[in-house]
This record gives structure tokens, C-alpha cells and sequence, in this order.
């Protein structure tokens, strides 16, 4: 869009979980932007993000430097003294998805103190917002994923996934999930730990965000893998799996995201 005070050109991410009517302006500059990976993102673009980030005064020049509210969020999350709070861990997982904060959030020293949120706060949404940090810091993120070691996150998360009983913090760690196992060898890992076994019973028991989730991890792993040992048993599992949930609720929610994850599981799963 075009800011009319200005005349430049300016693009707004919109988060409706976000949509506090207490949130104040935050303005990234151009090259600290990820854009995700697509055709249409692959043209050269310079544009201006737009955050809103809850309950934080403004300064007095109305605009934050990120840095700053960034540093203040992470010293938070280092000390050993006065823990960090749910607004902190909110702007730190608006901020994850630079490059450059992503990779700080992942380091050996950091990454154990934000998976301890994430499995045993008994907050709930510092639990979501901590997985959604790790899956933000990681996702698309060559240098972070490097310093990651993934077979000790994957079996982290896994190990998560078995007690976690809130459905919107499971969603948030699937989305973690998908973050590390494109990692060179992460979904062999994922596998060989009974992942997929441990996925499709959250598919059962959780919500509609849930399943949606699982169907696109699904979707988004399971064929580029299937030489991997046990994925051409486990794409089958799915597909009897998506193939139940929409007979038996096809107005579901979620019934678009199972359709288009099943289209090419079924297909390959009658031809192997």
C-alpha cells in the first residue's frame, strides 16, 4: 500500500491472533525482512513490515528500533534471575523470523532455556509462543539450522509432543517440527524415533488447527522422503487415516488442508 504521508511504498503483515487494541507499531527495514520462498517472492522487492507488538510504550520518536526491543527480550531470556515474561517472548517471536535474531535465538547457550519454556511453563501461550520462536528461528534459515544439532531437537520435540495437552501449543510445536526436520537427515530421525506414529495420534485426539497442521506436514514431507525406510508404510497409514476423518466430517474445517495432503499420498501409495 502506499502511506500518504510519505508517498513510499509500504506492506503490512497481518496477524489476527495479534489484534490488540493495546499494541503499539513496529517497523522493520527492508533488509532485515525474510521473505518465504516462492515464485512470486523471488522478484526483487524492498518493502516495509508492519508489526504490532503487544502492551510496549512507545519511544519518543513513535517508531521502536528493533535491535532494542530485541536485546531486552533476549537478556530476559538469559537470565537466571528474573525470568522473561509473555510479552518479551511475544516480540521475540515476531522478531525470530529475521535472520540474524533467528540464529541468536538458536545457540547452544540460548536454545536449552527456550526449550525449557516450551516443554514446562505453566503458562500455556509462553509455551506456544517459545515453539513458535524455535520454529520461526529455524524456518528457511540455512545459517541456524546449521548450528542446530537435530537428531537432540528432534527427539526435544518429540518427547514434548507425547505430554503436551494443550491443542494450540501442539500446533505450535508441529510448526517446529516441520522447521528442523528439513534439516539434511532430520526426517530419517523423526521416523526412526516413531514420529509419525506420535503424530497421527495428535491427528485423533486434538482439534481442527491440529489436524490441519499434521495434514500438512504430511503433505509437505512424507512424498519427497518416501525412500526413507518405513515411509512408503506410514504414507499408507495416513491415507486410511485422512480418508476415515473425511467420511466421517466432510464439512470440517480442516477437510481442504486433509484433501490436498491426500491427493498425492493415495496416488502413490496405489502405484508402489
Amino acid at each position: 500500500m502506499i502511506n500518504e504521508k510519505t508517498g513510499s511504498k509500504e506492506a503490512k503483515l497481518y496477524d489476527p491472533t495479534r489484534d490488540e487494541g493495546c499494541a503499539d507499531t513496529l517497523v522493520l527495514a527492508p533488509n532485515r525482512i525474510q521473505v518465504v520462498d516462492s515464485e512470486e517472492s523471488k522478484q526483487e522487492r524492498r518493502a516495509v513490515a508492519t508489526y504490532k507488538v503487544p502492551n510496549r510504550q512507545a519511544a519518543d520518536n513513535g517508531v521502536h528500533a528493533e535491535e532494542d526491543i530485541f536485546q531486552n527480550a533476549f537478556d530476559a531470556l538469559q537470565s537466571t534471575h528474573n525470568g522473561i515474561t509473555t510479552d518479551q517472548l511475544r516480540s521475540l517471536e515476531i522478531l525470530a523470523h529475521d535472520r540474524d535474531f533467528g540464529g541468536k535465538l538458536v545457540e547452544s547457550k540460548i536454545l536449552p532455556k527456550l526449550l525449557k519454556i516450551a516443554r514446562s511453563n505453566a503458562i500455556s501461550d509462553d509455551r506456544k509462543s517459545a515453539f513458535r520462536i524455535l520454529g520461526s528461528s529455524l524456518w528457511n534459515n540455512e545459517a541456524a539450522l546449521a548450528n542446530v544439532n537435530e537428531i537432540n531437537l528432534i527427539s526435544e520435540l518429540l518427547d514434548a509432543l507425547k505430554l503436551e495437552g494443550d491443542d494450540d501449543v501442539t500446533a505450535s510445536l508441529i510448526f517446529s517440527l516441520s522447521a528442523i526436520t528439513v534439516k539434511q537427515g532430520g526426517f530419517k530421525h523423526f521416523i526412526d524415533r516413531g514420529g509419525s506414529q506420535l503424530l497421527r495420534e495428535a491427528f485423533a485426539s486434538k482439534d481442527a488447527e491440529v489436524k490441519g497442521k499434521c495434514a500438512t506436514f504430511v503433505e509437505d514431507n512424507y512424498p519427497l522422503h518416501r525412500e526413507v525406510g518405513g515411509v512408503p508404510q506410514e504414507i499408507s497409514s495416513w491415507c486410511h487415516l485422512f480418508q476415515k476423518q473425511i467420511l466421517e466430517r466432510p464439512t470440517s474445517i480442516c477437510a481442504d488442508r486433509i484433501l490436498t495432503a491426500l491427493m498425492f499420498p493415495l496416488f502413490y501409495s496405489q502405484h508402489v
